[in-house]
Parts: C-alpha cells; sequence; structure tokens
C-alpha cells in the first residue's frame, strides 16, 4: 500500500524527474464495497502517519481531495443523478473517517486494527 508514492517521492529526492505522459493508457478499476473503501482508506491514512516525511516534504493530499469531491458532486448533479447522492456522502464520509482512523491507529487495539485494515496480515 503506498509503494508506488513512496518511490515516486525516492526518486524525487534523488534529483531524477517523473513525467505525466497524456497519451500513456492505464486501465485501473476497483469494485470497492463502502466498508471495503473504508479500510482502504485507513490503510492509506497508516501510511501516511508512518510515513510522515512523505507529507511535510510534498504536501498533504487533502487539497486535491476536496477538489475532486467538489467535482465528483457537480457531476452528479450536472447529470441529474441525484439518486446518486446518499451513496456519495456515505462513501466519501467512510473514507474520510476511515483515514482519520488510520492518522490515529497507535491510539487503536491491535484487534480494532486489524478489523479496520483491508490488510490484516501486514499488522502480523
Amino acid at each position: 500500500m503506498g509503494e508506488d508514492v513512496h518511490a515516486g517521492a525516492k526518486i524525487l529526492l534523488e534529483g531524477y524527474s517523473l513525467a505525466y505522459v497524456a497519451n500513456a493508457q492505464v486501465y485501473h478499476s476497483h469494485s470497492y464495497t463502502v466498508m471495503q473503501e473504508c479500510k482502504r482508506y485507513f490503510d492509506i491514512g497508516v501510511f501516511h502517519k508512518n510515513e510522515s516525511w512523505l507529507l511535510e516534504t510534498f504536501g498533504k493530499a487533502e487539497g486535491e481531495g476536496i477538489k475532486y469531491i467538489k467535482s465528483e458532486f457537480l457531476y452528479l448533479l450536472k447529470h441529474q443523478a441525484y439518486h446518486q447522492i446518499p451513496s456519495f456522502f456515505l462513501r466519501n464520509g467512510c473514507k474520510y473517517l476511515g483515514y482519520k482512523l488510520g492518522k490515529q491507529y497507535q491510539k487503536l487495539s491491535l484487534k480494532s486494527i486489524k478489523k479496520l485494515s483491508m490488510h490484516k496480515s501486514w499488522w502480523d
């Protein structure tokens, strides 16, 4: 979890560059349930807590997250997908809660951590 971010940061710190290639094609998809998304974001919170140098060096991700949430909500409104709005709030609320819990994982019991984590075996 987060190995791409970790590797990219190390590459940049060594003086190399990363490039955005607009014509690159990648298929990347997940069909997570709300609970799986919460667990994924818990793990991301743990990663950010344990690798705090990433946020200190490159900045926090919250600004981009807020931009994404706004654009997603405007998309739903533009396409009159009003029936998706409750799911939008539930999913994004659970992601936020999972992330915040992950950032505070050291205050939780191991049993709780394993329930909240998508990668339970990592904790063994």
